[in-house]
């Protein structure tokens, strides 16, 4: 819900006629999830058309699945640690050839 709140989508749908209802669906799939509905408004609304009306909830399903486990990526990747220094982010350590009868050590 905060996602589509988050992109400016208006949620309150429940209350809106049954063709401002389709349109504003419609709508929002479209700009949120990129997905355009198959079913025209009537057919929507129509008895009938049944296999295509629960292609479309279960591709609401999957969207809705992907978008949830995309936030939950999110959110173990904000979990991680990142005080604790990577080997590779650490400094290099020089090295260098030491004459022990001069007592002069030179970096390479």
């Amino acid at each position: 819900m905060k996602l589509l709140t988050d992109r400016g989508v208006n949620t309150d749908l429940q209350f809106l006629p049954d063709g401002k209802f389709y349109r504003n669906l419609g709508l929002m799939l479209v700009d949120v999830f990129a997905y355009r509905v198959k079913l025209s408004q009537d057919q929507f609304f129509e008895t009938g058309f049944s296999e295509q009306k629960m292609m479309l909830i279960l591709d609401i399903y999957d969207l809705i699945k992907r978008v949830k486990r995309g936030k939950n990526v999110d959110k173990k990747l904000e979990m991680v640690n990142r005080s604790m220094p990577h080997p590779c982010d650490m400094a290099d350590k020089g090295y260098g050839l030491v004459d022990h009868k001069a007592g002069i050590a030179k970096e390479l």
